[in-house]
């Protein structure tokens, strides 16, 4: 799919929460990704800001970055919530193993859910070593 087809498809998407699959032109899966607003978020990885990124230059650079080039089509799950997103973000990324997913790939930390403290806290999923930078009320610790 050309990247104009692709930027069409991207500012038709909604601002809703949920789950985006990117493929190649052989339908192979290159990275799964959840997202709060699919339009914003889908749309960041393809903004003029990002191309230096695309191309290695500058020290914010990632291998995502450079996996944009090959994305052929996107496709989107739309869920009820930003929680949910996040859980099938998680399923969907250990049935698929993603060349492009190596944070989530990792399974020899627990998993933790957890509630924040905050003035309005969260429940959240996190890894052992994203727990020591969260200020935490309760967790509960899953393999």
């Amino acid at each position: 799919m050309k990247m104009s087809i692709l930027k069409q498809k991207i500012a038709k998407l909604p601002p809703n929460p949920g789950v985006y699959t990117f493929f190649d032109d052989k339908r192979r899966i290159l990275y799964i990704g959840k997202a709060t607003n699919l339009n914003s978020r889908v749309g960041s990885y393809f903004t003029p800001r990002s191309l230096p990124l695309i191309r290695g230059e500058g020290a914010g650079w990632r291998p995502i970055e450079a996996m944009i080039h090959k994305v052929a089509d996107i496709k989107i799950q739309e869920t009820d919530s930003v929680l949910e997103a996040l859980i099938l973000e998680s399923n969907l990324i250990k049935k698929f193993q993603p060349k492009y997913n190596v944070d989530s790939k990792d399974d020899k930390s627990f998993c933790y859910v957890v509630i924040t403290k905050e003035d309005f806290s969260r429940v959240l999923i996190l890894r052992e070593t994203e727990l020591e930078k969260t200020d935490v009320i309760a967790s509960e610790a899953k393999q």
